[in-house]
């Protein structure tokens, strides 16, 4: 299924036409060449493509254009990546993270058998890319990895150069290209793990993506009430540190109206703020996490120190909000003085 897709940055169109058009010239001239092998029964034939000279002829020279493997970052496109069930032609990296994988094949090959989709789309999940190339220099095609189906039902979009214009030509690579990869705009999910799968949707619905559009909000919000900026800590999941060195650690959760759960483990309570969000609130909480780590750190909840994890639930009404536990000796603990907007969409 092919859709419109946009880039987050332009390419040279002056430089990308020369290459297309070089291509173009190349292409034809050896289509040409096996015209012409056809005919003849004895005699010298002329040389067909091979695979490895369409990718050092007709696709590397368009990645480089693309940003990757250029002089300055060598190491963001590598040659016949080492994989568990084979090689891929190409790969493209972000911080040794790849992208994209690409399959090159020659020209007599069909890029629509099924066998030769597989084959790509199985060497980018081998290498954990959410997307997989495949092309014959002039027909490139890109699929999206993780997406549910057979793998011809994951095309995103196919292009032919000797038809495309060039502007069809750069937003197509201009889709995958390095600059788009490096500033996080080239992402798609991966699939749940089988433990997480295993789990059930119960227990799914109860969690909310932090890459969820309402997750900026939160932490433009957080800033304004902080008088600062938010700084990621990289060694800690969804934390981030104030100017004053303060931490906050985000929570969010989704599911039915009037209550929320999260799931809460002892690295939530090692100090600073929780800011907790529920998608069906207009408003969060901003709580201490020493105060939640009292509530939750009595003898009754620790049983004998070995619990590491709680699933605590906040209700909200006119009345007040509450968290509170399935642990009937514990109290409720009151939220109320502590709402936060959350600035839904």
């Amino acid at each position: 299924m092919e859709r419109k897709l946009t880039t987050s940055q332009p390419m040279d169109l002056t430089a990308l036409a020369a290459e297309i058009n070089a291509i173009r010239a190349y292409a034809s001239r050896h289509m040409k060449a096996r015209a012409r092998n056809a005919t003849r029964s004895k005699g010298r034939k002329e040389r067909h493509l091979n695979e490895p000279q369409v990718a050092m002829v007709m696709v590397q020279p368009v990645l480089n254009l693309m940003g990757w493997g250029t002089r300055d970052d060598p190491d963001s496109l590598w040659r016949e990546l080492a994989l568990p069930n084979g090689q891929a032609d190409f790969a493209c990296l972000v911080e040794n993270e790849v992208k994209v994988t690409i399959e090159c094949k020659n020209a007599g090959i069909n890029l629509r058998e099924e066998k030769v989709v597989t084959q790509a789309c199985c060497y980018a999940f081998a290498a954990g890319a959410p997307f997989a190339v495949l092309t014959d220099g002039v027909i490139w095609a890109i699929y999206s990895t993780f997406a549910k189906g057979r793998p011809m039902e994951k095309l995103v979009r196919k292009i032919d150069l000797i038809k495309c214009s060039i502007e069809d030509a750069a937003e197509f690579f201009g889709f995958w290209c390095k600059a788009r990869a490096t500033s996080g705009e080239l992402r798609i999910a991966k699939p749940q793990t089988a433990a997480r799968k295993a789990r059930g949707r119960k227990s799914k619905s109860r969690r909310a993506s932090l890459k969820s559009p309402q997750f900026r909000n939160h932490i433009a919000l957080v800033e304004r009430s902080v008088g600062g900026p938010l700084r990621p800590v990289e060694s800690a999941r969804n934390t981030f540190e104030t100017s004053a060195g303060e931490r906050i650690r985000f929570c969010l959760s989704s599911g039915k109206k009037g209550a929320a759960m999260f799931n809460i483990g002892r690295e939530h309570l090692d100090g600073g703020l929780l800011f907790l969000a529920h998608d069906g609130c207009e408003h969060g909480w901003l709580v201490p996490a020493d105060m939640i780590g009292e509530y939750l750190l009595g003898t009754s909840v620790t049983d004998g120190g070995v619990r590491k994890t709680w699933t605590p639930r906040v209700t909200w009404s006119e009345e007040g909000d509450v968290l509170w536990t399935n642990r009937e000796a514990l109290k409720t603990l009151s939220l109320t003085a502590h709402r936060h907007p959350v600035g839904h969409a």
